[in-house]
């Protein structure tokens, strides 16, 4: 059923002004910056807002709810609060890991400056895939590869600081050097809960 607009008249009619229409809440034009349902909210905010309407009305999850956005179920985990891992890190295990790797890449190799940044980026990477292979699990593994000239720089010194729990965290520490480069590998294994 349409209804046709209501004319108002006014005193301003008088005036020379036209006539201002009345139209029914459902025959409102709709601005692309307000929509009425959502009050002005940004395109986020709306997601969200329907989100929320969405789990309200259906007794649904978030994890529904954005499933039935995106197509992605999210996972959640219930906590296990388990303080000591199954597997502890074995650093003799890390070390002949992070060794064989350095012998295999660097063995024949001269040091060339333009391209021991993006080998020591490779050479962690790989340290890093084989020692998540080993299976510490609730551990999470940082692996640092520094390479430099033995010529140029025939002495340096490498720290760290860490702040952890020294009954469960721990590191590995490999040196690699033939006659024209040095290599040390640090590997960090941080327990979390």
């Amino acid at each position: 059923m349409s209804t046709a607009p209501i004319l108002k008249t006014t005193d301003a009619d008088t005036a020379g002004r036209r006539p201002s229409i009345d139209r029914p809440a459902r025959q409102r034009r709709i601005s692309r910056i307000e929509a009425p349902q959502f009050g002005g909210l940004t395109a986020p905010d709306r997601k969200r807002k329907h989100s929320r309407a969405l789990s309200r009305d259906t007794d649904m999850t978030h994890s529904d709810t954005s499933y039935i956005q995106t197509g992605h179920r999210r996972i959640e985990y219930e906590p296990t609060y388990r303080m000591e891992p199954k597997k502890k890190f074995r650093s003799h295990e890390v070390e002949e890991v992070a060794q064989s790797v350095l012998n295999a890449y660097l063995k024949n190799l001269d040091y060339e400056a333009e391209t021991s940044r993006r080998l020591s980026q490779q050479l962690a990477g790989v340290i890093m895939e084989k020692v998540k292979a080993l299976g510490f699990k609730r551990y999470k593994m940082v692996a640092v590869v520094s390479i430099g000239s033995v010529k140029e720089k025939p002495g340096m010194n490498f720290g760290s600081r860490c702040l952890w729990d020294p009954k469960l965290d721990t590191f590995v520490t490999v040196q690699f050097s033939n006659g024209s480069l040095f290599a040390v590998a640090m590997v960090y294994g941080l327990y979390y809960e």
